[in-house]
């Protein structure tokens, strides 16, 4: 089965460290990230809004679209409205904005493309009705899929004899258009962002309708890529808690298997007291892992830039390399704390 990076990323850190797995053990942390691009500040409320459904009259290519190429009437509109329901659910998790859902019925094109902008005095209207500071709108969602079979053969071995098999792989694509726009209070169109989205997929069987009846359901799978979405663009909007993955060494002497079971029940400080004592190692391999590990430690603390000095260290010092990768790692984290703060600056 093959996903797409939004189905596989596990909300993990761009700079998750890559180091020989046969040393090292991993540890999850909860971080606040900040988002992608900066709102003003006076924003702390938001309205969300659906603006996908097409006006009377105008869902007519919709449905004729969706009787031609076999795809449930109702799947873009559904899947629209968990994108909203993805994004909602996010966004309540953010510590800098708070959320209002108005029951509001508006109208859009029911299409991939976007419609024209909210009129400026609507915007208005309907922020300083529900006393938000922006306003949140999906107002374009398609998806699209289409599956293939091939016939194959394989050689299989039975009670000590050879046999030509024959069976059927199919595959299935999806793919998903998403449209987000993002006005201010002021009627101003601040962000208007599209996400294309693909995953794929495939299946064995005996004969093709196997095959195919292996593939997961289409409708299914079109709610589930609009629910990430919603997640996604939530991350895009605002600082969100997401976990970041951490290597660490947790082999090599005694010392580094202690600590790593200091780690296994969250104590950092006994952990690093074996890590002192690591390096007192004769071998500089073993004191350069324990250095590292009093970075990760630091970094667990929240002391990002003496993170960053220690990890330096066990590079410059020790020979480390795994560590030069993850002062650069430390360094992006940083930055990027540095524009939470900003962000963050006008929650109340």
């Amino acid at each position: 089965m093959k996903l797409s990076h939004l189905f596989l990323m596990a909300l993990v850190l761009s700079g998750l460290l890559s180091t020989s797995g046969c040393h090292t053990s991993h540890v999850n942390m909860e971080i606040l990230q900040a988002a992608e691009i900066d709102l003003p500040q006076e924003v702390h409320n938001i309205a969300l809004i659906n603006r996908f459904r097409p006006e009377k009259g105008k869902g007519f290519l919709n449905v004729l679209e969706g009787v031609l190429s076999g795809e449930g009437v109702g799947r873009d509109r559904n899947g629209a409205e968990t994108s909203l329901i993805g994004l909602t659910e996010t966004l309540a998790g953010s510590p800098r904005y708070k959320i209002v859902r108005p029951s509001l019925d508006m109208k859009g094109w029911g299409r991939a493309s976007f419609p024209d902008p909210i009129p400026r005095d609507q915007v208005q209207t309907i922020c300083r009705q529900y006393a938000t500071e922006a306003l949140v709108t999906i107002e374009a969602f398609d998806s699209d899929a289409g599956r293939s079979c091939e016939r194959l053969t394989r050689t299989v071995k039975r009670d000590g004899e050879k046999f030509t098999e024959v069976y059927f792989e199919a595959e299935q694509w999806i793919d998903v258009t998403v449209g987000w726009r993002l006005y201010l209070a002021d009627g101003t169109l601040f962000d208007e962002y599209r996400m294309v989205e693909r995953v794929s997929f495939d299946s064995e069987g005996a004969s093709e309708s196997d095959a195919f009846d292996n593939l997961p359901d289409v409708d299914f799978m079109v709610q589930e890529m609009g629910h990430v979405t919603g997640q996604s663009y939530s991350m895009r909007i605002a600082p969100i808690f997401v976990n970041i993955s951490r290597s660490y060494y947790s082999r090599g002497t005694t010392a580094l298997k202690l600590g790593r079971d200091k780690v296994r029940m969250n104590d950092w400080e006994g952990a690093e007291e074996h890590w002192d004592m690591a390096l007192t190692n004769e071998k500089e391999k073993i004191r350069g892992r324990a250095m590292f590990n009093k970075a990760l430690a630091a970094e667990v603390r929240g002391e990002l830039r003496l993170a960053e000095e220690i990890a330096v260290r066990a590079y410059e010092e020790f020979g480390n390399k795994t560590a030069l990768r993850y002062a650069e790692t430390l360094r992006f984290r940083i930055q990027e704390v540095s524009r939470l703060e900003r962000q963050m600056e006008g929650a109340r």
